[in-house]
């Protein structure tokens, strides 16, 4: 009878110390005394009866990058109990209070080449017109929609006298014997733009060169000169 009081005693004792152990993770990464970039053990072994899962989560946000560091405590434990720290980082930017347009340009020139794959996603692989302006302002914190047609809808209307490299350029096609309901492409100054066109690729044209009138949106503060 004493033995077995003593060893539910140890075990309540070694549940005790895991409870604990899980928490004082959780307050070291919350007041940012662990850190993500700190280094932790893969694995902290102690003895317990307990057969619970356990988790616990804390995030840190830092503006305007928006990088978000999630440390995961688990404890599992079927005769031990074991508790396992994971860290993961993911970075979501944010729109730029202001950006000069010349470098989403310069960004864009990147692509130069690059094939052109109906509904691609790949600024290296394969994109369509719509994708590769999404992806392009995308790079500096602008979120755009997928297509052309939504696109088009974006943004603050000005007018060719306006436009400033790094501007967004749209156009919806009405015709019904045009295969694409419309086109997007980025200005890139002397009347020129960067855009992904059907068996071209990633090209420079004249701003004239595709059927249809464009509409030019100011979608973010563009401090090109």
């Amino acid at each position: 009878m004493d033995i077995l009081k003593k060893t539910t005693v140890f075990f309540a004792a070694a549940a005790a110390l895991v409870s604990v152990t899980a928490a004082c993770m959780m307050v070291l990464v919350s007041t940012g005394i662990l850190t993500p970039g700190q280094h932790t053990p893969d694995s902290l072994v102690v003895s317990s009866a307990d057969t619970k899962t356990t988790a616990a989560r804390t995030a840190q946000t830092a503006a305007p990058s928006e990088t978000v560091a999630t440390t995961e405590v688990t404890v599992r434990s079927t005769t031990t109990a074991e508790i396992t720290i994971k860290t993961t980082t993911t970075t979501k930017k944010t729109a730029p209070a202001s950006l000069n347009g010349n470098d989403v340009v310069a960004y864009a020139r990147q692509f130069l080449g690059t094939p052109y794959v109906y509904a691609g996603n790949d600024l290296r692989n394969g994109v369509d017109c719509s994708g590769f302006t999404k992806l392009v302002y995308g790079h500096f914190g602008i979120s755009l929609p997928r297509t052309a047609a939504a696109q088009h809808k974006k943004g603050t209307p000005i007018s060719y006298d306006e436009l400033l490299p790094g501007d967004l350029c749209t156009t919806v096609y009405s015709d019904p014997s045009i295969q694409y309901t419309g086109h997007a492409a980025i200005y890139i100054g002397d009347n020129k733009v960067i855009n992904a066109l059907p068996g071209e690729g990633v090209v420079i044209t004249d701003l004239d060169y595709l059927y249809g009138e464009y509409s030019f949106h100011r979608i973010f503060n563009n401090t090109a000169g």
